[in-house]
């Protein structure tokens, strides 16, 4: 019998939306091409910041009634088609008895807002904390179906309603590290038999005064999209909107529907992920000897670390004696630790 730790996870279907087309051959083509890039930037849509707008999805094909899209914003739209084109890819749109299979995983940074009614509450309270005026406001000026929508778990609950996924659910909260558990997560599952089909994915909406301010507050937004990159004072970001699902699946189960792995993918094996994770293991470390605290690297003449230095402030040693620069802070806390000791 196989060892279910040694199952491949295969991608069978992908939706994407952004700012550059409806689809990943569309956005594709428009990263090489800075004309297209160029022209998807909007400074007039939130001044002063640039931001990347998306088109208005087709949503009427994957949403089809009036109510579901009145109760839900563009992030949760954007989401909902996005899941959409994965599964039709996939050949799982409407085949009930594979959406019974579905298990959906998404990860987000929050939910809808409404602004009109976030700035008539601002305004009506104009600096004073009046509680009873704010649960006035809440009750008259906010819908129920957009306050439900302003729950984070509700957007992997309209892609449950609106598509007919029912099988489990699992929502991670955050940015960059949410995308990257949900998918995680989904594929251990599927490689360790515990599941045989994910759905799993995330949206965005860039459109939106109160992340803007967040992010600028900050100072993480880009203050002079008109410079080349290379000329640019400082780093910075410009916000874009997005919407993207795949649908994760295991070999032996797309081969048993009749479904071709998309190609390009490379098949996901847990033996290969078990290789990896043993070579990182060995990287830091002397002559294959995984590093310890305490340990040094004699070949570099980096003295020993104490146990309560963090390992990811430490500069590896590789077998050419390479050294990476260690962070600034690092080295104001360990003046040992070098600059830049790399061969020339």
């Amino acid at each position: 019998m196989e060892n279910s730790m040694t199952r491949e996870v295969v991608i069978t279907g992908q939706g994407l939306l952004s700012p550059l087309g409806q689809d990943l051959s569309a956005t594709w083509a428009g990263l090489h091409d800075p004309a297209a890039v160029a022209a998807a930037a909007r400074t007039d849509v939130m001044p002063p910041f640039t931001v990347y707008p998306m088109a208005p999805p087709p949503v009427d094909k994957y949403v089809p009634k009036r109510g579901d899209q009145r109760a839900m914003g563009p992030f949760m739209l954007q989401g909902c088609v996005a899941a959409g084109m994965a599964m039709e890819q996939a050949g799982l749109l409407g085949n009930q008895d594979l959406l019974k299979q579905i298990n959906l995983m998404v990860g987000v940074g929050g939910g809808e807002r409404d602004e009109a009614v976030d700035e008539a509450i601002l305004a009506a309270l104009n600096g004073a904390s009046d509680g009873n005026l704010l649960a006035e406001q809440l009750q008259t000026e906010l819908r129920p179906t957009l306050f439900l929508a302003q729950l984070p778990n509700l957007f992997a609950g309209n892609i449950s309603i609106v598509l007919g996924v029912s099988g489990s659910s699992r929502t991670f909260m955050g940015e960059e590290s949410a995308g990257i558990d949900a998918v995680r997560v989904a594929y251990e599952r599927i490689a360790s038999g515990q599941a045989d089909l994910f759905l799993v994915g995330s949206a965005f909406n860039a459109v939106r005064q109160d992340i803007s301010l967040l992010y600028h507050a900050g100072g993480y937004l880009l203050q002079d999209p008109g410079l080349p990159f290379w000329r640019r004072p400082r780093a910075g970001m410009a916000l874009g909107s997005a919407g993207a699902f795949v649908v994760l699946e295991s070999r032996e189960h797309a081969q048993a529907r009749g479904v071709t792995p998309l190609p390009g993918w490379p098949a996901w094996s847990t033996t290969g992920a078990a290789a990896n994770q043993a070579k990182r293991r060995r990287m830091p470390g002397v002559n294959g000897r995984p590093w310890r605290p305490g340990r040094g690297l004699p070949c570099c003449r980096v003295p020993p670390v104490s146990a309560r230095s963090p390992p990811r402030s430490m500069p590896s040693c590789m077998n050419w004696c390479r050294v990476r620069p260690a962070p600034r802070f690092a080295r104001r806390r360990w003046p040992w630790a070098p600059a830049w000791n790399a061969p020339s």
